[in-house]
């Protein structure tokens, strides 16, 4: 059996500490709004409704980045939440994140525009004139952000590492070490020579355009179906392109597993010499050659192979991408980004995956699946404001991605150079992290076998029950039973739509019915329901619902 995707293991307890996911409408904020910030150690003091309320820019590790009226944040401190305004004029200005790569280095950005420190290494900045990426130094990291829309961000959930629930083991398949055993050191480092032999590509010049075409007729070549995404992006609105091949899944199509990486390149010759080897020719070679590997695999779910471009300008195309595919109600069940890959200085490399705090269970099942398939030493980081690639934009609309990147100790010390070239990367460690990848992609993609269809006509119904002391929730599910094949059912559960779902019922449900109590009453909990067959073979999940979804439908 495949990893059962979006769905650690554990009980209740293990829910209670995920964090509580607040989705805001996407329309702009008022007129005369002020951009402030608020320390996520004060955010305990909010009412949940007042916390709905936040139009929230950017979510951070330590803090959020928030606008409203003048008035708010006066509002705010009178209820016991310190707002400090940051600019009291926000609207029509653009703004970045910035990370820069020694905390001192920040005082190069206070001459060249509106800089603002928020945590160590990061900062606000608007810039007086010009393009930020036209401006400051290339090793400076970027984000561009957007005032107009509200971002998904975790409310309750405490800074650093949480735990979600224990990742549930995966059951080896032998067709993964199939694939797994076919990813080609040649291959990987041939697609690397190729890419640095575009000279440079920067966003925006015919080379990186060159780059793109170069890899969308790799995809078509593997068979698979491939698109141009447009973009326009930067003050002087250029435009560039995402390339966007689809491997279709058999079983249950509409869900969605991405393996990505960004193409385009930089550094301080942009326009004619960034090679980029590492950066991030590393991760698109990997994308291709998962590609290469998966391109004939029976998989129950869709795999999107994406290479992003201007990552390197502010994450404009997975920006462009994710807010797309969060519009038109893409069910994206994980992303896995690679930045970075190849370079090493040490004899036992490490690889940092990052995540926040909505996606530790996509971290922890890479990591198992990479234990399994493709063993290499690898660590989990929670970080919230780790905000410098292309699996952040995916963090802002709510879906569980991660960044697989090499280890931060040994940093490559060519990052944005002229001299970022193959002959410095280690391609038995890149080989190992692709390997890494394709397992994570497969298992959450799930080998096709014939599985029981999962159950249908999920209905869910909740009742807040209080008392002098204290007030909780209970929750009733009903389904449609399912044929005489099906020997049980499971449910699922998740505070976050769409993702982290976790088992809690310990054993098998004989009746199509299940209800639960004791729940947070302040908390909207999301369900799922599977059916299992007399041979064991589970089936994939149902269609979502929220815990109040048929309150008026269901009968008491």
């Amino acid at each position: 059996m495949a990893w059962k995707n979006r769905r650690p293991r554990g009980g209740a307890a293990a829910v209670a500490a995920v964090a509580v996911l607040l989705v805001f409408s996407s329309a702009a904020p008022p007129e005369d709004t002020v951009l402030f910030r608020i320390e996520r150690a004060d955010l305990d003091r909010l009412s949940a409704d007042a916390a709905a309320g936040l139009f929230v820019v950017q979510e951070l590790q330590t803090c959020l980045l928030a606008s409203g009226p003048a008035a708010l944040p006066g509002e705010l401190a009178e209820a016991g939440v310190p707002a400090v305004v940051l600019d009291g004029k926000a609207e029509g200005k653009i703004y970045f994140l910035v990370r820069t790569p020694r905390p001192e280095e920040g005082d190069i950005l206070v001459g060249l525009g509106t800089a603002v420190p928020l945590e160590e290494r990061v900062w606000l900045f608007s810039p007086a004139s010009g393009d930020p990426r036209e401006i400051i130094p290339p090793a400076f990291r970027l984000k561009r952000l957007n005032l107009d829309r509200s971002v998904v961000w975790s409310w309750g959930a405490p800074a650093g590492e949480t735990a979600a629930g224990a990742v549930e083991a995966i059951v080896p398949d032998p067709r993964i070490f199939e694939w797994v055993a076919r990813v080609s050191n040649s291959r990987l480092t041939e697609t690397i020579q190729s890419l640095q032999n575009f000279q440079t590509r920067y966003a925006s010049t015919a080379a990186c355009e060159n780059a793109g075409t170069f890899l969308y007729n790799r995809f078509v070549q593997l068979g698979l179906a491939c698109e141009y995404e447009t973009f326009t992006f930067s003050w002087a609105q250029r435009q560039s392109r995402n390339i966007i091949a689809t491997l279709p899944g058999k079983a249950v199509p509409n869900r969605v597993v991405i393996v990505c990486a960004h193409y385009d390149s930089i550094s301080d010759e942009p326009e004619t010499l960034a090679p980029g080897a590492d950066d991030n020719a590393s991760g698109t070679a990997a994308v291709l050659e998962i590609a290469r590997v998966l391109a004939a695999a029976p998989l129950d779910y869709t795999v999107k192979f994406i290479c992003f471009s201007a990552e390197e300008w502010g994450l404009y195309g997975s920006s462009f991408y994710a807010q797309r595919a969060k519009s038109r109600g893409e069910r994206i069940v994980g992303v896995i980004n690679m930045d970075m890959i190849s370079y090493t200085d040490s004899d036992d490399p490490l690889l940092e995956v990052y995540v926040n705090p909505a996606s530790r269970w996509l971290a922890d099942q890479y990591l198992e699946a990479a234990e399994t398939y493709a063993p290499l030493a690898a660590s989990k980081i929670t970080d919230s404001s780790a905000t410098w690639s292309d699996h952040s934009p995916f963090w802002d609309q709510g879906f569980a991605a991660l960044c697989a990147i090499e280890e931060s100790a040994g940093r490559n010390p060519y990052y944005h150079e002229t001299t970022d070239t193959l002959d410095k990367l280690n391609m038995n460690y890149c080989t190992s992290v692709t390997r890494a990848s394709l397992a994570s992609a497969a298992d959450l993609a799930r080998p096709h076998v014939v599985r029981p269809a999962p159950p249908t006509g999920l209905q869910a119904r909740s009742e807040i029950i209080s008392s002098l002391f204290a007030a909780v929730k209970s929750v009733s599910l009903a389904w449609d039973a399912g044929p005489a094949s099906v020997a049980g059912y499971n449910v699922y559960r998740t505070t976050t739509s769409g993702g982290g779902h976790v088992k809690i019922n310990s054993r098998l449900l004989s009746e199509p019915r299940f209800s639960e109590t004791m729940l947070d009453p302040a908390t909207t909990y999301f369900y799922e329901v599977t059916a299992v067959d007399g041979q064991g073979l589970e089936s994939d999940g149902s269609d979502e619902v929220r815990d109040d979804q048929n309150n008026d439908a269901l009968p008491n």
